[in-house]
């Protein structure tokens, strides 16, 4: 029960994201054929169409490491050539899906949760606020979005300060919470998690992360050379991050 409710936070903590990203695409007039959950690695997978959005595949791979939304061809350089805004709008509301998200599984956490602590509530407020503001999809609230990116860099580097801090990964997690309580409040705790640390990351100044993408967009035009660069350096900070990460969570595994 506990591994099933895990899995389907994890898959809609990325699908909420994504959803996200393909409404604000699709407001902005942009044309989408493919909406994806995990990594398309050349594995067996799941495809299907819905009807009322015949011309979107909806793929899930069994590698649920990351998600995407695919444009049409020719998509993706004319998104270049919409407004600096239009881009922050369809960035940023894939971090607004989460935070909506983010307010069903508190109150999921709520509503398990036999003594409800000073220190929920507190969580519960900030997310309620949060996703009330995001939950239109808006370009206006893509803008107030925008200006969480000061606080999440801040935020981060706080926790980096921090002697106590233990950096976990998806793996780490999940392995936390079964090894405190696995019940449906455990579950219900790791996907708001998830979906919590996926805002802040996502919202980080650095590629190819949401954040990084609006960085990227803003030096693309004016500093063509400084923005390759840019991007390279981002790329490979993520990379060394998540296997850095997931080495120590599954080093723990075995201690």
């Amino acid at each position: 029960m506990f591994i099933i409710i895990a899995l389907m936070c994890i898959f809609l903590t990325l699908a909420f994201h994504e959803i996200g990203h393909a409404i604000a695409m699709h407001k902005c007039g942009v044309k989408i054929t493919e909406i994806g959950l995990g990594m398309p690695v050349g594995l067996p997978h799941l495809s299907f169409r819905l009807n009322r959005w015949k011309d979107i595949q909806f793929t899930i791979h069994p590698l649920l490491l990351g998600a995407y939304v695919k444009p049409a061809d020719g998509e993706t350089e004319r998104m270049k050539t919409l407004s600096f805004w239009d881009n922050v709008f369809m960035l940023c509301n894939g971090v607004q899906g989460n935070m909506l998200f983010g307010l069903l599984i508190a109150a999921g956490v709520l509503i398990t949760k036999p003594v409800i602590t000073e220190t929920i509530w507190y969580e519960f407020g900030i997310v309620t606020i949060l996703a009330l503001l995001l939950i239109t999809f808006s370009r206006a609230c893509s803008k107030l979005t925008l200006t969480l990116i000061p606080a999440c860099v801040m935020l981060l580097v706080k926790l980096a300060k921090s002697s106590s801090l233990d950096l976990m990964g998806p793996v780490g997690i999940v392995q936390e919470t079964v090894n405190n309580t696995p019940d449906l409040h455990s579950a219900l705790n790791m996907g708001f998690s998830l979906s919590v640390s996926l805002v802040v990351l996502n919202l980080l100044p650095i590629c190819p992360l949401d954040g990084g993408k609006i960085i990227s967009f803003l030096l693309e035009k004016k500093f063509p050379r400084i923005e390759r660069v840019y991007r390279g350096l981002g790329v490979a900070t993520i990379a060394i991050f998540i296997l850095e990460v997931t080495g120590h969570d599954i080093f723990r595994l075995f201690k």
